[in-house]
């Protein structure tokens, strides 16, 4: 928006993300039952590389996932 000449508040911005979460609640409500009703569950992790602030130095996370097969 800035690069367009528009600009939004703080207000503005955590109501989006307020309406954003709260219509993203249904989803995971969703998804939510459909693991749980799952005979069988996965979980998968995965290293992802990351960058530690003020340093050179990488550091190393691990991205979840869970899931039903």
């Amino acid at each position: 928006m800035a690069v367009n000449g528009g600009r939004l508040g703080r207000a503005t911005l955590g109501n989006w993300a307020g309406l954003a979460c709260f219509h993203l609640t249904a989803i995971a409500d969703h998804m939510r039952k459909h693991l749980a009703a799952a005979d069988r569950r996965f979980m998968d992790e995965t290293t992802a590389p990351g960058a530690q602030s003020g340093t050179t130095h990488n550091q190393e996370g691990f991205l979840l996932g869970d899931g039903v097969r």
